[in-house]
């Protein structure tokens, strides 16, 4: 904080802590009531008794809010942007600082995505589920908090628009071949677990893009793969998926099977990639490398 720390010194560091990702709750969850101070005081007894014991109570929207402690890497960005802000909004970093320190109460978006178009700051957020997957369904309640929250340090002339990312499910068909003495469920298990971490939504932000080089690295770096025959990558909407879809062409519209461009699925600063069902939507198929006898 523009001191110098001298050797042997403690530093005291004060943080929030909140609940994270269990305290994200869908429909219909709350249905269990503590101690309620009820009273009734009718003519009857029996009906006193009736109404207090028919009291009931359930939650008809999702709480959606919460999330896990930010990565080593997160905690730099947001001290470096923090000292920089000073409690005041005058660029699209100081936003984002005072957002991440909104109080908890409030809320907290999952990823945020902050640009400036003309002294209008277009925010974008998205949220994490109940499973810990990224999802636009966010709460109105939220989304106005953080617009109030924000008022407080905009600049005068600066509009405040605070508006629903979009999160765009993927499935990826990859085709491998592997040395013969390897076990080729172990090898698909491996293959599966490593491009689930990369596409983890955890380890990804709103607008970046997906490289498949590094897809292609990631799996050829795996014990007992020769080469890659194989790499699609496919967008899944509707049903148990979002409903959003990438801005990126597609080689066949009815398998949505998506047309990379200089081997990069890119994506707008309003989209996140991820992968819902990584042991579903994760396809590894493998051919052993057999030796050839050439004459």
């Amino acid at each position: 904080m523009g001191s110098t720390l001298t050797p042997n010194s403690t530093l005291f560091i004060q943080y929030r802590v909140g609940g994270g990702l269990s305290t994200n709750l869908g429909t219909n969850v709350i249905n269990q009531i503590g101690t309620v101070s009820f009273f009734v005081n009718g003519p009857s007894d029996a009906t006193n008794t009736s109404v207090v014991s028919s009291l009931r109570c359930n939650n008809v929207t999702a709480a959606i809010g919460g999330a896990n402690a930010p990565t080593t890497e997160e905690v730099r960005n947001f001290v470096s942007f923090n000292f920089s802000a000073q409690k005041r909004a005058v660029t699209v970093q100081d936003y984002e600082s005072l957002l991440r320190n909104m109080p908890t109460q409030f809320g907290a978006p999952a990823k945020v995505a902050i640009v400036e178009n003309d002294n209008k700051i277009d925010i974008q957020i998205v949220s994490y589920d109940t499973s810990g997957k990224l999802t636009n369904n966010v709460s109105n309640t939220l989304k106005q908090n953080i617009a109030n929250y924000l008022s407080n340090y905009r600049m005068m002339n600066d509009y405040i628009s605070v508006m629903t990312a979009n999160v765009i499910d993927l499935a990826i068909d990859i085709s491998v071949v592997i040395k013969s003495t390897q076990n080729s469920g172990q090898v698909i298990t491996q293959i599966i677990n490593s491009v689930a971490d990369y596409l983890n939504p955890f380890n990804r932000q709103l607008g970046q893009n997906i490289f498949l080089s590094e897809i292609r690295s990631i799996i050829q770096n795996q014990n007992g793969v020769i080469s890659i025959t194989g790499l699609d990558v496919f967008n899944k909407v509707g049903g148990q998926y979002s409903s959003s879809e990438t801005s990126m062409a597609y080689d066949d519209p009815t398998t949505k099977k998506i047309r990379p461009i200089d081997d990069t699925i890119f994506a707008e600063p309003s989209q996140i990639y991820q992968i819902r069902y990584p042991n579903k939507d994760i396809k590894v198929s493998v051919k052993n490398f057999q030796s050839v006898t050439f004459s």
